[in-house]
């Protein structure tokens, strides 16, 4: 029997040569069925081969790696979740707290501002202004001086 993701499915295709060695299986993701090469080495199985083909299996796990490295990371830096932090961009109206931007900036999204002494989320920012911020050293007697200087 064959259980993926917690479910039970019908037992996975194998094709074997006239000796009885296993030449193709058919992946549990994609479900189409494949040399035996294109699988890596899994003790826990079996037949000793990974459920999934090596291209299903980056793909799954670069996905999974992205959720979770992104909650990983707010948990540990600013000890906020994911929902939290939606929450948080949600009711700054999926914008800039600053400019009011509707684009982040870069393509590695949105940035997570913060005070560097208490380490509380102040706001999502924009790149650009994240980085005006990070200039001014979060002062803002420094940046009275430069909106006056802007000004005159």
């Amino acid at each position: 029997m064959t259980y993926i993701l917690g479910q039970k499915q019908r037992p996975l295709m194998r094709q074997y040569d006239f000796w009885g060695t296993l030449t193709h299986k058919e992946c549990g993701h994609c479900r189409d069925v494949l040399p035996v090469d294109l699988f890596s080495k899994s003790i826990a199985s079996p037949d000793l081969l990974n459920n999934r083909c090596t291209p299903c299996a980056v793909k799954c796990n670069r996905e999974k790696g992205r959720t979770t490295k992104r909650a990983n990371n707010l948990k540990h830096m600013y000890d906020m979740t994911t929902q939290e932090w939606e929450s948080l961009f949600e009711s700054q109206g999926r914008c800039c707290a600053i400019c009011g931007a509707t684009e982040p900036g870069t393509k590695h999204g949105w940035q997570t501002d913060h005070d560097h002494i208490t380490n509380c989320v102040r706001g999502i920012l924009c790149l650009g202004c994240n980085c005006a911020l990070g200039n001014i050293k979060d002062d803002p007697e420094r940046a009275e001086k430069l909106a006056v200087y802007l000004r005159g």
